[in-house]
């Protein structure tokens, strides 16, 4: 980017997506294999405290924990709908919170031949509020060599004379500009969101 270049950012959502079947997981082999072996074909898991949301500041730790009966309990955490790897106990400790570990956290609990998943947990880091408009004529403006702020896409529309994405189309949109202060990259992602966006 060079000084003085105008960037125009949008967040554009996508519809959200499901992608816990997508996804062949080492517990779902894990089960499978148990009930092959004929393990645990009786007893069932239950689970008895659900993960609850948190909004911390930046540096924060965050503990999420699962509580569940059963026998032969095992757990594995996603990150909006994705397996976090070495994520296998029933309490997740985050460090030194930064909004890229930012969204919806959800445990699997499992054992020989059923499963359960808990409720979904939103890990939210606070942030300045970003001035994002849903008209792309009325968008604010930011600053700055770097930081990051919060946005929301609540209610937005799609408006036919928005700025297409480089997919060639648009869902829903809420746009923002950023001059560039100084020469050099520039990097801007939407990392956190508990949904797909671009």
């Amino acid at each position: 980017m060079v000084k003085g270049s105008l960037l125009i950012a949008a967040l554009i959502v996508a519809m959200p997506v499901t992608s816990r079947a997508i996804h062949l997981t080492q517990a779902l082999q894990d089960m499978l294999e148990a009930a092959v072996l004929g393990t645990n074909l009786v007893n069932g898991v239950t689970i008895t405290n659900q993960p609850i949301s948190q909004t911390v500041t930046p540096g924060s730790t965050v503990t999420l924990s699962v509580g569940a009966s059963g026998p032969n309990l095992k757990y594995w955490w996603m990150l909006n709908g994705f397996y976090i790897p070495g994520a296998r106990q029933s309490t997740l400790v985050i460090t030194n919170v930064q909004p890229d570990v930012c969204g919806d956290y959800q445990a699997i609990v499992y054992n020989g031949i059923y499963a359960q998943w808990s409720s979904d947990a939103f890990v939210q880091v606070t942030g300045q509020s970003l001035p994002f408009a849903d008209n792309f004529a009325s968008r604010g403006s930011i600053s700055g060599t770097n930081g990051f702020g919060l946005g929301t896409a609540v209610g937005a529309t799609s408006e036919a004379a928005d700025p297409k994405s480089g997919l060639g189309w648009n869902f829903h949109t809420v746009w923002l500009t950023w001059l560039a202060p100084v020469t050099g990259p520039v990097h801007f992602d939407t990392i956190g969101s508990a949904y797909d966006t671009w």
